[in-house]
Formats: C-alpha cells, sequence, structure tokens
C-alpha cells in the first residue's frame, strides 16, 4: 500500500551519530548513577515504609539526592536531541538568503545549519586545510569541481543550485545608469571583489572588457575581499560604485542596476558535500532540500536566476 506520509508529517527531531556517540556513555553513567542511588534508598528504607507499597515505590524519587541526577539525565538526553548541526561553508553572496533557507530547512528535519561566510576561493581553501565543513555552497562551478578533483568533495553530490545576477550598486549616485557612465570624471572609485578570489568579482572584470571599458575604468578599481564588503564600501561612501550580487541589494532602496549577463560567463553557482563531513546523512537531505521546488521559491525571492 502506498505511504500517505508527507514530507511534513515526518519531520522529527534528529538525533546525528556524532551526538549519540558523544552522549551515550555519559547517559549511561547517569542512569547507573540515579538508579544506584533509588537502589541504595530502598536497601535502607525503614520497615515500616517497606510494608507500605504506595510509600515504598515512590520515597526514592521523594529524596531531594535523587533530583540533581534525575536532572543531568534529561538535560543530557535533550542536548543529544538539539546537537545536530551541519556546517555550511559558503559564498558572501548568499549571506542573506541562507539564513532563510536554513530556517526552513530547520523547520523540517530539526536539523540547525550552522554558516560560515567568505570569499569562494578562501572558503575551498579552508577546506583542503581540513576545515570541518560539510557543505560547501561555492559562487561558481569551477571551485567545487577543484575540490573534488584533489579529492576533498563528493562527485555524485554536485549540482548547480541557482545562477546569479550581478549589478552595480550606487546607492548615493543616481547619475549613474549603465556601465558606461563609471568612465565619466566624477565617478572617482569603483569596488568589486578580488578576481582570483570572488566569481562575482571576475564577471565583474569580464563585463568591463567585454563593454570596452576596462582600460578607463582598472585605474578607479579598489579592490575588496567579497563581493558583501565591496557592497560596503559603497554604502559608507568610501566608493561611488560597487560590483556586487543583486541577492544583496534586492531588497534594499538604493540606486542600482542589472550587468547584461551577455558580457560576462553565467555566474552558476554549484554545491557539493565535503568528503570528510561528519554528518553525511544530514548532507545529503540538505542537498536534496536545497535542489526542491522550496529552496528555488526563496533563491527566486532574492534575485537569482533557476539554473
Amino acid at each position: 500500500m502506498e505511504s500517505l506520509e508527507t514530507p511534513e508529517a515526518s519531520a522529527v527531531v534528529v538525533v546525528d551519530a556524532a551526538s549519540v556517540l558523544l552522549f551515550l556513555p555519559w547517559s549511561l553513567v547517569t542512569v547507573v548513577a540515579f538508579v544506584s542511588v533509588v537502589v541504595d534508598d530502598c536497601a535502607n528504607m525503614p520497615a515500616a515504609v517497606k510494608s507500605d507499597t504506595k510509600m515504598s515505590l515512590f520515597m526514592p524519587f521523594k529524596r531531594a539526592r535523587n533530583w540533581p541526577d534525575l536532572a543531568v539525565f534529561i538535560i543530557v538526553f535533550c542536548c543529544a536531541a538539539q546537537c545536530a548541526e551541519l556546517h555550511v561553508a559558503a559564498a558572501a553572496n548568499l549571506s542573506n538568503v541562507l539564513p532563510v533557507i536554513a530556517t526552513a530547512f530547520e523547520a523540517k528535519s530539526g536539523v540547525k545549519v550552522v554558516p560560515s561566510y567568505g570569499a569562494t576561493a578562501q572558503l575551498e581553501q579552508q577546506i583542503e586545510n581540513g576545515a570541518p565543513y560539510d557543505v560547501f555552497l561555492s559562487a561558481d562551478t569551477e571551485h567545487a569541481a577543484q575540490l573534488i578533483k584533489v579529492g576533498y568533495a563528493l562527485a555524485d553530490s554536485r549540482f548547480v543550485y541557482a545562477r546569479g545576477q550581478l549589478v552595480v550598486w550606487a546607492p548615493q549616485q543616481p547619475a549613474i545608469h549603465s556601465l558606461r557612465d563609471l568612465a565619466a570624471p566624477g565617478v572617482r572609485h569603483i569596488a568589486l571583489a578580488t578576481p582570483a578570489l570572488a566569481p562575482y568579482g571576475s564577471a565583474a572584470v569580464d563585463a568591463l572588457k567585454s563593454a570596452g571599458l576596462w582600460e578607463q575604468v582598472q585605474p578607479k578599481v579598489v579592490y575588496a575581499p567579497s563581493i558583501a564588503v565591496s557592497k560596503q564600501y559603497a554604502d559608507t561612501g568610501n566608493v561611488e560604485a560597487a560590483f556586487t550580487a543583486y541577492a544583496l541589494t534586492v531588497n534594499l532602496n538604493g540606486h542600482q542596476f542589472k550587468v547584461d549577463e551577455k558580457l560576462h560567463k553565467p555566474i552558476e553557482q554549484a554545491a557539493v558535500i565535503v568528503k570528510d563531513s561528519r554528518e553525511m546523512n544530514i548532507a545529503r537531505r540538505f542537498m536534496k532540500f536545497l535542489a526542491g521546488p522550496e529552496a528555488h521559491a526563496i533563491f527566486t525571492r532574492f534575485g537569482y536566476l533557476q539554473p
């Protein structure tokens, strides 16, 4: 017979294997200690109490010295039930959308997603150096593929989860309407993420070169360690304009325009599971959720295109 159980109905609090292995010995010790105290109380119980079935049954639990043991026992199991976490290395452009996706995933699975944001190339290097991530959400496909090539990620887990959009963010410069306006004398500084670290930065350089503006604009460029920092430079007025991800500005009031995708390679963003993940089953569940319709709808709300 076909099961009528829905994913929502079957969602339970996950007790991951690592948590069980961590807390089980302490739980067993606590149980043994608690039972030994109860047995000791029963052995030393007055004869008058032993003869009364109800009193002999509940007297050990009335002793104040038993309750700390029981409290520890309960806390240990509650901690084990709540300690399932998935550590995700996420490209900086995901800093607004990933918390929303993480909340939706946690509601279904009981698993807390713990993100670490940064430039894609730096996150890749951290994984190669042994950083304890479970999933890598790249801002391109190349860095995910490189991790697979060198044996740090699972080939069968790789997929493109979204396509990013590049924008020029000029919140205090309404006169900037196009890439050509960036070459105007009044625009003295332009921020973009270091191309070697961030795919969006590389896309910005490609777009300027394709538009025939790189030679004019290059002297004005201020390099940032990530696209999130590039945006901050424009927010604070340190630069007149900044290349960044549409996902970081889609819900903001401020002047901006999208860069024609034809001027640069599509920003296809890939996800992979880290080979040494200690939460392999949970990681695969997260990847399945990331590829599903609920996550796709969230990505669309934040300005991403479907792959």
